[in-house]
């Protein structure tokens, strides 16, 4: 069964024991990109992950904890990084099954190669990272606009308190003495949050 399944599948499978690996399919051949088959069993499994593992700990002493964890639950799911054969470590999600193989305690493991999705994550981050700096520097421009201070005249004192419901919002507001007599203010009051919003009111603004 683990044959039918295995040879065919996307991801690489690899049988080990304590002799190390002693099976694998093709995916596993073009993952570790080696030559065949024979070039993968003859690799000892230490030289295929790096010294240590992004947490700290050294790859030898944590993979045998995972081993352990597969044996007692039968199954144990966790993300590696592995090295392939000319050197370059990339990240997996490993499945480990607990089996017996003529008898013989082995583990399955399934590897999932994770490399485009890591990928597409670090992407997304420094996308996001550069839109919380544009909205940053965006609502600073904005609180710019505000009043520098309340205004205080002999006959007229002002205070007031802003905090946007997001980085920037679609509120502004501005207070100015028109004459001795006379002091005028105004409040923008615009329709959502975000971006466009701010820019209505930051246009208005400019207006008044």
């Amino acid at each position: 069964k683990y044959a039918n399944v295995s040879m065919s599948a996307s991801d690489a499978h690899l049988i080990a024991d304590e002799t190390g690996i002693t099976d694998c399919n093709e995916a596993t051949v073009r993952l570790l990109r080696c030559r065949d088959k024979i070039e993968v069993l003859s690799i000892h499994p230490s030289k295929l992950s790096p010294e240590f593992q992004p947490d700290g700990s050294r790859s030898s002493e944590k993979s045998r904890q995972m081993d352990d964890l597969a044996r007692a639950n039968g199954v144990h799911r966790f993300e590696w990084i592995h090295r392939k054969a000319d050197g370059e470590d990339f990240p997996v999600q490993v499945t480990l099954n607990a089996v017996e193989i003529g008898g013989k305690p082995c583990l399955i493991a399934v590897w999932h190669d994770l490399t485009e999705a890591k990928a597409a994550e670090r992407r997304l981050r420094e996308l996001n990272d550069r839109m919380t700096h544009e909205l940053e520097s965006a609502a600073e421009f904005q609180r710019s606009l505000l009043p520098a201070e309340p205004l205080r005249t002999d006959r007229y004192g002002t205070a007031w308190f802003y905090k946007p419901c997001d980085e920037i919002g679609g509120d502004l507001l501005g207070v100015f003495e028109v004459d001795r007599s006379k002091l005028g203010f105004y409040v923008l009051d615009v329709t959502g949050h975000g971006v466009a919003a701010a820019l209505l009111s930051v246009t208005a603004t400019h207006c008044l």
